[in-house]
């Protein structure tokens, strides 16, 4: 059976992440040497962005590691924004459950995260996936799945 990449988070400045398909042959892994946020994961299967223990800072560092390499997988020119879905899971999320918690929050710097009354997180479309906010949430409430 052939793996899906669409359930990766794939890496940002990526077009479509079935390209990624291509990284799996590159021995190169330049992508993941030159990441200074130490996201970038590679297995047999896939090439994918991991945000438990940070988030992406849209260096640009793993697009041109990249180009320098002549594969052109990551394009430049794409916003910062990783093509990802993102979510809350309620039952797990501290506010949710009405107890103050704000690191998602504090560790957005685009202020995508709207809570009401201290309470209830909400992420804002204006939100780029670049995972920090799960990389600081004490309870893993929230949920990135590649698309």
């Amino acid at each position: 059976m052939k793996y899906r990449f669409t359930k990766s988070i794939p890496l940002p400045y990526c077009k479509d992440s079935r390209i990624l398909e291509s990284c799996i042959k590159c021995k190169n892994n330049s992508c993941i040497d030159v990441c200074p946020q130490n996201i970038i994961k590679k297995d047999n299967y896939k090439i994918y962005l991991d945000f438990e223990n940070n988030g992406c800072i849209f260096c640009k560092k793993c697009a041109i590691a990249c180009n320098e390499y002549s594969l052109s997988l990551l394009d430049l020119n794409l916003e910062n924004h990783i093509n990802a879905n993102i979510s809350i899971n309620e039952a797990k999320c501290l506010a949710w459950n009405k107890i103050l918690c704000s690191y998602c929050l504090d560790a957005c710097e685009t202020k995508s995260i709207k809570f009401y009354n201290m309470l209830y997180p909400e992420i804002l479309e204006s939100c780029s996936k670049c995972g920090m906010c799960k990389s600081v949430c004490p309870t893993n409430a929230i949920v990135f799945r590649g698309i």
